[in-house]
């Protein structure tokens, strides 16, 4: 299960010892969910986890250097490599960016927090997301968003937590490990879905990792919802990844329009993210045929 940490909560706390059994709660909590769903949590951290200290006598290195060699492996396994890539300065705590819950949000996973400061022992943290319209105008959304501190605040997401398992278990058991699988089988594993030949060298260049399991959990969810999509207009919330339409200044600036098999062609201006801001799926729901016709995967165009 993906977890975020919260970097608003690592603050310097007075003394080591403080440090220490703050840090223990953290990753006894993650080993209290590996062995209630039999999974481990993979942690994302905004920045490389060897950087995280709650005091300046205790750097991560020290911290890891007196624990038990199984509890040691264990702490290291949570980590999931790279930081997040991108900041989120639109998403606000205290009118201050707060980029691990902001990158929480856009890939629907619960936040984790050290227990640092009151405001971060909340099952839910309040969180405002500021954005702009195509005028420049200020939107600003209240998100009320899953917090787990410890292990009773865990349980308390347990919904959440087993939904995202319930994906975790989807994507596994489909059985492709690649994009050049997903490709080649690509009319079989999603019949919902018709990919634009764009979309084939991007598909080719994922091997496994961390983006393909978002990627593919996304066309999972994406040909979900176009199967059951019987009658009515199209719900831009029937699957996640905030599904949007790009603004008029940008549909002048750049092409969505992309080619599709049998002469086909459509204007692919509803996109949404799979693994985070910047990785954006762009697409058409066709009304006629009640398809998806997806016609680019990748960066943002124009980034």
């Amino acid at each position: 299960m993906k977890l975020t940490f919260n970097d608003r909560s690592e603050i310097e706390v007075p003394g080591s010892i403080q440090a220490i059994g703050l840090l223990n709660e953290f990753f006894d909590t993650c080993d209290y969910l590996k062995t209630k769903y039999g999974r481990k949590p993979e942690v994302y951290f905004t920045k490389s986890f060897l950087e995280l200290s709650l005091h300046p006598s205790l750097p991560m290195d020290a911290y890891l250097s007196q624990l038990e060699k199984d509890k040691k492996s264990f702490v290291l396994s949570l980590i999931t490599g790279k930081p997040v890539a991108h900041d989120y300065p639109y998403y606000l705590i205290d009118s201050k960016a707060c980029n691990g819950l902001g990158y929480a949000c856009e890939n629907e996973h619960p936040g984790i927090s050290l227990s640092t400061e009151d405001k971060w022992k909340e099952n839910f943290i309040k969180i405002q997301k500021v954005t702009f319209d195509d005028n420049d105008h200020e939107v600003s959304e209240e998100i009320n968003k899953e917090n787990i501190f410890d292990k009773a605040s865990s349980d308390t997401h347990h919904a959440v937590l087993e939904k995202l398992i319930k994906a975790e278990k989807s994507i596994d058991s489909i059985g492709v490990y690649s994009g050049k699988e997903i490709w080649a089988a690509r009319t079989e594993l999603f019949p919902k879905l018709i990919f634009s030949p764009e979309t084939e060298k991007y598909l080719k260049s994922l091997n496994g990792g961390g983006m393909f399991r978002a990627l593919l959990g996304r066309l999972i969810e994406m040909n979900a919802y176009f199967e059951g999509w019987a009658m009515g207009d199209f719900d831009s919330g029937g699957f996640g990844g905030e599904s949007r339409s790009e603004f008029p200044s940008r549909r002048a600036m750049y092409n969505f329009t992309f080619p599709f098999p049998e002469g086909k062609s459509f204007d692919c201006y509803l996109h949404c993210n799979y693994f985070d801001r910047g990785s954006r799926l762009h697409f058409h729901a066709n009304t006629e045929d009640r398809l998806c016709y997806i016609g680019y995967m990748g960066k943002k165009i124009g980034a």
